[in-house]
């Protein structure tokens, strides 16, 4: 009988080169956007999303707003090239200010899904952010070669209790 508060969701995934590396027969570009298109399926359309993904900068995919079209979402994702080098920060820099600039009341969320494939420059950098828990975060780590240490770590300090492995098998 009671609704939980509106939730604003900012998915927020690597497009970098490293993303056309294969995990168990799909590239990993291909099971990020997968991922992405499936969250919108299962989000009430009352609850707002963001899209967002990266290489060294953040490119916006469908900006926070309630009612995505999943058709729509696809044929975005679809035009999301691999490439580039990977610089995370940037990335949920801005979906943390698309939140801050969201529904008031609603529970800011991010989910990041990623190889974690970054400069340490870039890992100091998103820790700070997780640590200052502008949002609550949650981590996919994507592919056998994820770097899971910096993964687990942004999770944890989000607020998230662990990260998780999503391959083309789940």
């Amino acid at each position: 009988g009671h609704r939980a508060p509106a939730v604003d969701l900012v998915l927020v995934f690597d497009k970098s080169g490293s993303m056309v590396d294969v995990a168990e027969g799909l590239q990993k570009i291909d099971v990020a956007r997968q991922a992405v298109a499936e969250a919108v399926v299962v989000m009430p359309r009352t609850d707002a999303i963001g899209i967002i993904a990266f290489d060294t900068r953040p490119t916006e995919v469908a900006p926070l707003t309630p009612g995505l079209d999943v058709q729509t979402v696809r044929d975005a994702l679809s035009r999301v090239p691999a490439g580039g080098s990977t610089a995370i920060a940037p990335a949920l820099d801005r979906a943390l200010a698309w939140l801050e600039a969201g529904r008031p009341g609603a529970r800011r969320q991010v989910l990041l899904l990623s190889d974690g494939r970054t400069s340490d420059e870039d890992a100091r950098r998103l820790r700070a952010l997780a640590r200052a828990r502008r949002a609550e975060g949650s981590v996919v780590a994507l592919g056998d070669t994820a770097n899971r240490g910096l993964l687990e770590e942004l999770a944890a300090s989000s607020g998230d209790r662990k990260s998780t492995r999503l391959n083309s098998s789940h």
